[in-house]
């Protein structure tokens, strides 16, 4: 859906999909390492206001995701995604750019899963599929980096 913004049929479904968001993260609302918290935030952040989107709002969201999911990357790269680089927030995206450059070396390094070295670094192993994701993502956004800014 967000790749076809422009094509009402498809847009006019997003009630049904934040329909079953709303049931999903009322029965688990810690569903799959916060990923109740990562649709919550781009819906907010991504809608006009108009339509009752809300950016300072879907801000709150992805930052509280982040505190509570802190190895769940994906979470970031939503944020950069849909808040950060439409509000042209420079020293959030700087942020951000830090930690996944700090992010992408260890994650590179640890490239296996060892519940024992792991634990701090990248959390648990199911992880490990938003991590490289997450970096993909970010890879992605960087190489646009001087049209977006």
């Amino acid at each position: 859906m967000n790749l076809r913004r422009d094509d009402m049929s498809i847009m006019s479904r997003l009630p049904i999909v934040k329909g079953m968001f709303d049931w999903v993260c009322t029965e688990k609302p810690d569903f799959n390492f916060g990923t109740c918290m990562v649709f919550y935030g781009s819906y907010t952040a991504g809608r006009p206001r108009m339509l009752g989107g809300n950016p300072e709002k879907g801000k709150k969201i992805f930052q509280n995701a982040i505190k509570r999911f802190p190895n769940n990357w994906l979470i970031r790269a939503a944020f950069l995604e849909h808040y950060i680089i439409p509000m042209s927030d420079e020293d959030l995206y700087a942020a951000q750019k830090k930690f996944f450059r700090k992010a992408k070396k260890d994650f590179h390094k640890n490239r296996l899963y060892h519940p024992k070295r792991d634990k701090l670094a990248l959390g648990k192993s199911g992880n490990r599929l938003f991590q490289a994701i997450a970096l993909k993502r970010f890879q992605t956004m960087r190489r646009f980096e001087k049209d977006i800014f």
